[in-house]
C-alpha cells in the first residue's frame, strides 16, 4: 500500500469484471500527470476544511482550519465550531459526530444566559423578541 498525498486522482482504470488495474493521477503543485497500476483505490476526501464563508469572520489557522482556544468555542462569542473545521489530525465522522454534541451542548448552555438575563423583565423580554423578529403595525411577526 502506498500513500500518495500530493497526488490527485483523475481517473480509475478497470472494468466491472476485471476491477480497478490502475489510476490516472495530478501532482498537485505542478499539474505533472502519470498512469499508476493498482489493483483498488482508497481516496481521501475532507483534507481540506470548507471553511472559506467564515474567513474575515472567525479567527481561522493557516490552512483555513477555525481555532478554537477553549473547545467548542470560536473567537465569535456564541459562536461554537465542530468536526472536520475544526480537527486537523483525525477528520473522521465519529469524531465530528461526537463535536457536533458538544458544540449542541456549549450553544444550548450560551443561549440559557442568555434567556435568564433577557427574561428578567417582561418589557426584557418584550424588547427582545422586538428584535429578533420585529412586528408590523398590526403587531403580526413579519
Amino acid at each position: 500500500m502506498r500513500c500518495l498525498k500530493r497526488w490527485q486522482a483523475k481517473g480509475i482504470y478497470g472494468s466491472r469484471e476485471n476491477g480497478v488495474t490502475g489510476v490516472k493521477l495530478v501532482e498537485k503543485n505542478s499539474d505533472e500527470d502519470r498512469d499508476f497500476a493498482c489493483g483498488g483505490i482508497f481516496v481521501a476526501i475532507g483534507h481540506e476544511p470548507r471553511t472559506a464563508l467564515f474567513k474575515g469572520k472567525l479567527e481561522l489557522d493557516e490552512r483555513g482550519y477555525i481555532i478554537s482556544k477553549e473547545f467548542p468555542k470560536t473567537s465569535v462569542e456564541g459562536v461554537f465550531v465542530a468536526g472536520d473545521a475544526v480537527d486537523h489530525r483525525f477528520r473522521q465522522a465519529i469524531s465530528a459526530a461526537g463535536d457536533g454534541c458538544k458544540a449542541a451542548l456549549a450553544a444550548e448552555d450560551y443561549l440559557e444566559g442568555l434567556t435568564t438575563e433577557v427574561t428578567s423583565t417582561n418589557e426584557a423580554r418584550n424588547g427582545a423578541c422586538e428584535k429578533l423578529a420585529p412586528r408590523s403595525d398590526t403587531g403580526k411577526v413579519v
